[in-house]
């Protein structure tokens, strides 16, 4: 009975593993405009890339599609200064190819692809806030897989 609970839960074990190597994507940082920035509840400021009210920004530009499912971003920290409506959206040229998704806190967030992975295709990743003024940002430290 002993070994048999043992050999359950080494499957168990090596189940999780299997599970999250293939969800693990490789991720790139962003490389749009930064500027310093003091997150709440730290004591340091450090680089943070912005999304400004107004018209939808290209945060990545022209990347192959990689991901099966999502199209991922990353967050590490993030300051809504008052914001509302953070989003992002992948487009292949002005077509939308995945789902929005809302962000409103650190960690995963994942944007489901409209069609399955066929070849070749590129695609951009879009960011925006329900401001239209520019004045207006939001402040983030994350990555991106495609």
């Amino acid at each position: 009975m002993k070994t048999k609970k043992s050999i359950a839960s080494i499957l168990v074990v090596v189940l999780l593993f299997a599970f999250a190597a293939s969800t693990l994507a490789e991720t790139y940082p962003f490389d749009k405009p930064t500027e310093s920035r003091r997150f709440p509840g730290e004591s340091n400021s450090v680089q943070a890339i912005y999304v400004t009210g107004g018209d939808s920004q290209r945060m990545v530009e022209n990347k192959e599609r990689k991901e099966k499912n999502s199209m991922d971003v990353h967050i590490d920290k993030l300051d809504l200064n008052g914001q509302s409506n953070f989003r992002f959206r992948g487009y292949q040229g002005n077509d939308p190819c995945t789902y929005a998704r809302k962000i409103t806190k650190t960690g995963f967030n994942g944007a489901k692809y409209l069609t399955p992975k066929t070849g070749n295709q590129i695609c951009d990743l879009l960011m925006s806030i329900a401001s239209s003024e520019k004045s207006d940002k939001v402040y983030f430290v994350g990555r991106w897989a495609i």
